[in-house]
């Protein structure tokens, strides 16, 4: 859908089932809110994902578009803020992927390991790649259990 002959939304789930991006076409910026985690933020403790299979998708798929200007929605550790020139732009899309295989290397480390509880794995996961340990370990528990899932474990 395109408003105005101007802005497009592009489906970008993953983070949430519900997240879209704004691709502004004159300026070829997409406002991407929390569609792209980065390394996360120091709330979240690591990059945060409800389905880790659709977040890798919309990674991809804005690999498509010729974009050369990204406004996220917030700052996220390891991508900033705004990125701007074609070549960051593509950076910061290899970067979500990079720490979402990261994360999925390392916690099946933790798995081969003996370890098993979710909660403690999230919290050496943390310890080692994130940005700061948060208060509740809610949001790292689900990323944690989408990379079990994914390694069927």
């Amino acid at each position: 859908e395109v408003l105005e002959d101007r802005l497009m939304v592009i489906s970008t789930p993953g983070h949430d089932m519900d997240c879209v991006c704004w691709y502004d076409i004159p300026t070829k910026t997409a406002i991407t809110g929390d569609s792209l985690q980065g390394n996360g933020t120091p709330t979240q403790g690591v990059g945060f994902y409800q389905s880790l299979d659709a977040y890798e998708s919309s990674m991809k798929k804005l690999y498509a578009y010729d974009i050369e200007n990204l406004i996220l929605g917030h700052e996220y550790d390891g991508l900033g803020d705004f990125i701007l020139g074609k070549d960051n732009v593509k950076h910061a899309l290899d970067t979500c992927l990079e720490y979402a295989e990261k994360y999925g290397k390392l916690i099946a480390s933790y798995i081969a390991e003996g370890m098993t509880d979710n909660a403690e794995i999230a919290k050496r996961l943390i310890n080692e790649v994130g940005c700061g340990m948060p208060e509740k370990l809610f949001l790292p528990l689900y990323t944690v259990t989408e990379h079990r899932k994914k390694l069927g474990i």
